[in-house]
């Protein structure tokens, strides 16, 4: 089963919870919750805890549905997430139950993130290459993508604007569509004579390759995925940029947590809506993003690349979504992030803005 499960203390009024709960499945009916406190910027000017408050618990799959990928709900309707309205006429996300005023269960101090040793304004440029999550942290706002350099969240990044790859990782588009923007990209700053020793390149892609729905290529559709290829197109990636470019330092952003339980299909009017709701969402879910993190940092780990985890960091924050939104962030999360973990510092103008 899958669950989100959040305590807010009653002197929270931020968007934010108190803690969010990491879950264990004991496969017995029973689940063992263990509350750590957000990371979210939103809690630095929350009062003192009164240790008492609301407990809301979202379901978003039940019997493994969850762990399923391409092409095992080909022939299915829906996805099979769970959701429902709560009251005639009134539409919610996901089945929850909330209990108000109850005593303040047991915090855990906030569970680590990684100590980045990353500082992208050491650079004198950074490409970012990769998924539309990636676009959301290049760009202030995902509706001046196509402004350019004035759009971009930092003087140093390299903008490939809506030209990144819009397909998932696999062994079709690992040289096709994602080796042609880094050649393009590494093609932009050499224009501009910057040594490829001063650039970095930030490659990611986990969005497209859990909400695709094909598990074979088609020359209808460039976008497929399954694990054991995802696997084999990584490491094809990450070999074709160091034997192409070996003086670029390469970096990995890795996976952003899904929250399923932020979208419900049901509630659209319209039946073509509704049902591309229901395609868009198929695979969505958040045990899957943690699979598919997990599996690209045993690759990377092999490779010796540097991953960017942002997995627990994003779980705890599902408000920072887009409204019925599970996978894109807004951006002051993506600000929030530029700021505490990619850049300690700000970076000079970059000769490519120029």
């Amino acid at each position: 089963d899958e669950l989100y499960v959040t305590y807010k203390d009653n002197s929270n009024d931020s968007i934010s919870p108190t803690s969010v709960a990491r879950i264990v499945d004991e496969e017995n009916g029973r689940y063992a919750l263990t509350f750590h406190q957000s990371h979210s910027p939103a809690l630095q000017n929350v009062k003192r805890i009164t240790g008492r408050g609301t407990i809301t618990i979202y379901l978003s799959h039940t019997c493994g549905i969850g762990t399923l990928g391409p092409p095992m709900k080909a022939a299915w309707k829906n996805s099979g997430s769970v959701s429902w309205p709560d009251h005639p006429g009134d539409v919610v996300n996901a089945p929850f139950a909330e209990f108000y005023n109850r005593p303040m269960p047991h915090l855990e101090q906030p569970v680590p993130v990684q100590d980045f040793p990353f500082d992208f304004s050491k650079y004198q440029v950074v490409h970012m290459v990769g998924d539309s999550i990636m676009s959301g942290i290049m760009f202030k706002n995902k509706d001046c993508i196509r402004q350019g350099a004035a759009c971009l969240r930092r003087s140093n990044v390299g903008s490939l604007g809506p030209r990144n790859p819009t397909t998932s990782l696999n062994t079709y588009s690992a040289e096709t569509a994602f080796m042609k923007q880094i050649e393009n990209a590494v093609q932009s700053h050499r224009e501009h004579h910057i040594p490829d020793a001063q650039t970095a390149l930030l490659l990611g892609s986990c969005a497209w390759d859990l909400a695709t729905v094909n598990s074979l290529y088609t020359r209808h559709s460039r976008g497929f995925f399954t694990p054991e290829d995802h696997a084999a197109a990584l490491a094809q990636l990450i070999k074709s940029v160091r034997t192409s470019y070996p003086r670029i330092a390469i970096y990995w952003r890795g996976c952003t947590a899904i929250h399923r339980h932020l979208v419900n299909c049901d509630h659209l009017e319209r039946t073509g809506e509704r049902n591309a709701c229901e395609a868009r969402m198929k695979y969505v879910s958040y045990t899957r993003s943690k699979q598919l993190d997990e599996l690209q940092k045993t690759i990377l780990a092999k490779l010796h690349v540097p991953v960017l985890d942002l997995l627990e960091l994003s779980y705890e924050m599902a408000e920072y979504h887009y409204p019925g939104d599970a996978l894109h962030y807004v951006p002051e999360w993506n600000d929030f992030i530029m700021d505490k973990y990619f850049y300690p510092q700000q970076p000079p103008p970059s000769a490519l803005q120029q």
